[in-house]
């Protein structure tokens, strides 16, 4: 028997052969006899979704020598789930305005399902202010079924804004969803479509030349810029803005250097730590700090430029941050209308993944002159952030020469490609504990070829982070014969 992926077995009427109970032996069936195995277990499955039981028989018939076999297939359906999930929201709202979602689950009739988990998805223009209850780690809520009962909801929140964007609406989604046999199922799902309208003003945050969400690593500056334009028909009055960074802290201390910010126009920072692995930076400026805050005319234009460092293994022990790996960048804008009415806006939202410190460096020691000068190369990986997995380095190797890298490498495989005269090394994991790992390599000239400069090309050097699950992938200095 193979069972569907969804499929776990309780009892059979027969006992099974294996431990797996997938094989059964019926003995002996007479002529014009019947044998029969009753399989009873929990059935999971998405909706709609088709799943394939097949068994195979194997026998032998009296009047014939060997085994023969037959196999047969039954199609099963999923047609209900015994939980149903509904989102609700707004069916219009303004970029930069509240909104609010909720996520209403119902248990429909009982079953032996003990574990849900119900995921949110929403587009990338929409960023999430508050949920209720708190959201995990991984953005997921997990419900245990038996505490609802048969006719009661369970009602789950979010809170957010969407920022300015080219489009007209968004969806706001979820599944609801069982684990079995290490596969999830999809038990229900839904959509909440809301109109957005655009508001008046032209109010974007930049870091490092982006809008959207990117990577950097410790040591990294964070060049951020403010830009505000007023396309609205009137004058804006009392005009704050707060930008607000969150960042992975260890012992009350932040992994960006506020000691170290550049702003121009020193606005008022603020520190608060939102938990024992996040602490949030918040500078606000006003019109005692920019006087063109006091009024922004319509078509006027107001930008801020800070920078702010990522510090580095030097000033923060970056092994205390365990698996924290990101800071969320949100800028808001505070005004009053003509009519003496406050509003709130916010800009996009940048989220910057911080990967490992992993560095490369290219060592050369030279001896001799002429034709048998020998190259000692040392390759050197640095790493005292994120542990990596994957590594692989390459590079080409000219001119005619002799190529011995160590035998063993220090850690992984090296090898020397003589055919395309390229050096690999490739590396399956670099824990926290292994800080750095070098190469030597020693490279002997057979013959002097007076027009050749390198010796060997830029070194690429890519790798896994296994805490962020991004790649690294950047090249080396090259060895040069000049």
């Amino acid at each position: 028997m193979q069972y569907p992926a969804g499929f776990v077995f309780l009892s059979s009427d027969h006992s099974s052969k294996n431990s797996g109970h997938t094989e059964w032996n019926l003995g002996e069936i007479g002529a014009r006899r019947k044998g029969e195995v009753t399989i009873t277990g929990l059935t999971y499955g998405s909706l709609a979704q088709k799943q394939s039981w097949r068994v195979f028989l194997t026998y032998q018939p009296e009047n014939f020598g060997s085994e023969l076999q037959k196999a047969s297939i039954l199609d099963v359906a999923i047609e209900k789930s015994p939980f149903s999930l509904i989102i609700s929201g707004p069916s219009k709202t303004i970029t930069g305005n509240a909104a609010e979602y909720t996520f209403m689950v119902k248990k429909e009739y009982d079953s032996n399902i003990n574990k849900l988990e119900l995921k949110p998805v929403w587009p990338q223009n929409f960023f999430i202010t508050s949920s209720s209850p708190a959201l995990s780690k991984d953005y997921k809520w997990t419900i245990d079924p038996n505490k609802i009962s048969s006719s009661s909801k369970w009602a789950f929140k979010i809170i957010g804004k969407f920022s300015s964007s080219t489009l007209d609406a968004g969806d706001i989604s979820g599944a609801l969803s069982t684990i079995v046999n290490n596969s999830p199922f999809v038990l229900a799902d839904g959509k909440a479509i809301t109109e957005l309208t655009q508001n008046d003003l032209d109010f974007n945050l930049a870091i490092n030349g982006s809008l959207a969400n990117f990577s950097g690593q410790p040591g990294d500056s964070l060049n951020i810029t403010l830009s505000l334009k007023n396309q609205s028909a009137n004058d804006l009055k009392n005009v704050s803005l707060k930008f607000t960074l969150d960042a992975p802290s260890a012992k009350k201390q932040s992994l960006l250097d506020w000691s170290k910010i550049e702003d121009k126009f020193d606005g008022d920072v603020r520190g608060i730590q939102l938990s024992d692995s996040l602490r949030r930076g918040e500078i606000t400026w006003n019109k005692n700090k920019i006087s063109g805050l006091a009024k922004i005319n319509k078509s006027q234009e107001i930008s801020i430029d800070v920078r702010l460092p990522i510090k580095d293994s030097s000033s923060f022990n970056l092994s205390d941050l365990n698996t924290a790996s990101q800071i969320t960048a949100l800028a808001e804008v505070s005004f009053k209308d003509p009519d003496g009415i406050s509003h709130t806006y916010s800009s996009n939202q940048i989220i910057i993944t911080v990967n490992s410190d992993l560095k490369f460096e290219t060592r050369d020691s030279v001896s001799g002159d002429g034709s048998g000068q020998k190259h000692q190369i040392t390759w050197v990986l640095t790493n005292n952030f994120h542990p990596l997995k994957n590594l692989t380095l390459s590079a080409d190797v000219y001119g005619d020469v002799k190529v011995e890298p160590a035998s063993p490498a220090p850690a992984g495989a090296v090898k020397f490609d003589p055919v395309n005269k390229k050096i690999i090394w490739t590396i399956t994991e670099m824990p926290e504990s292994m800080d750095v790992l070098a190469l030597p390599i020693a490279v002997t000239l057979n013959s002097i070829n007076p027009t050749q400069e390198l010796l060997v090309s830029k070194t690429h050097v890519q790798a896994e982070d296994t805490v962020t699950g991004e790649k690294l992938d950047f090249m080396g200095d090259e060895t040069s014969l000049r």
